[in-house]
């Protein structure tokens, strides 16, 4: 058995602890910029068709939401430094990456 198999083995056999570090490491992974499909793929390996969808769209919709609170919070200042020094990207950006984080707007900046 190769270790992959023995892990996707384990996460089934782990039951919702299972599932739940499964999503976890797909949070990480997601904002670490690893190709969502081969986490899908794996849900499938671990958990079958069915369950394997909906635990790795589950787990999807939240490594989106964490990637977003890293990009508001954390990253800010790198990506509005970065944007700075570029001046297509500022204009383009205009005023959003000044707002403080979490405002509550929806809507892109005028």
């Amino acid at each position: 058995m190769t270790a992959t198999a023995g892990l996707f083995e384990w996460l089934a056999e782990a039951g919702p602890a299972g599932v739940m570090i499964y999503a976890a490491a797909f949070a990480v992974a997601a904002v670490c910029l690893v190709p969502g499909s081969i986490l899908t793929i794996g849900a499938g390996a671990a958990y079958g068709l069915v369950w394997g969808t909906l635990i790795a769209s589950i787990a999807g919709a939240l490594a989106a939401t964490a990637a977003f609170l890293v990009a508001r919070t954390i990253a800010r200042r790198r990506v509005a430094a970065w944007a700075a020094s570029h001046p297509r990207v500022a204009r383009a950006a205009g005023s959003s990456l000044r707002r403080t984080p979490l405002s509550g707007r929806a809507t892109a900046a005028p």
